[in-house]
């Protein structure tokens, strides 16, 4: 089929001769459109660089934020940047009966322990280690400590 003629007026009034309409841009095919609306729904949410960086599937989060604490990952664990070597330090094993008596006696720890199994987490005068060579039950003296000293 041959693309009709057309006659219109440009900008400023000035009229155009016979103009062929050809080669009009087709609307995408359906997966590039959902691809380019899902790449800028993610530009559109990120606030920084290391956001948007951070939501490509390659990229391998080595920082993160939860609870009011920094954590870098080192090897396979998330450490919390407040944490030292040489704090006194309770080692739990991940969602034993221990790691749930610590997350109700000390709600604050949510967020940070929810980052990951394998997390060092560092409070006012005592860190908490979430690992899988943890122990699974505290008493409820230690509880009790661990909640005074957090």
């Amino acid at each position: 089929m041959r693309p009709q003629p057309t006659v219109g007026v440009a900008a400023g009034g000035v009229r155009l001769g016979r103009v062929a309409v050809a080669g009009v841009n087709a609307a995408p095919a359906p997966a590039q459109a959902f691809t380019a609306a899902k790449a800028a729904s993610v530009a559109r949410e990120a606030t920084t660089l290391a956001y948007a960086d951070s939501s490509s599937p390659a990229a391998e989060k080595k920082v993160q934020q939860s609870g009011g604490h920094t954590f870098w990952r080192k090897d396979s664990v998330w450490v919390d940047s407040r944490w030292r070597d040489g704090m006194r330090t309770v080692k739990i094993k991940p969602y034993s009966d221990a790691y749930f008596k610590l997350l109700e006696a000390v709600p604050e720890l949510r967020p940070a322990l929810a980052v990951g199994d394998a997390v060092r987490v560092a409070g006012r005068a005592v860190a908490i280690e979430v690992a899988g060579d943890g122990v699974e039950k505290l008493t409820d003296a230690e509880v009790a400590s661990v909640r005074s000293d957090w």
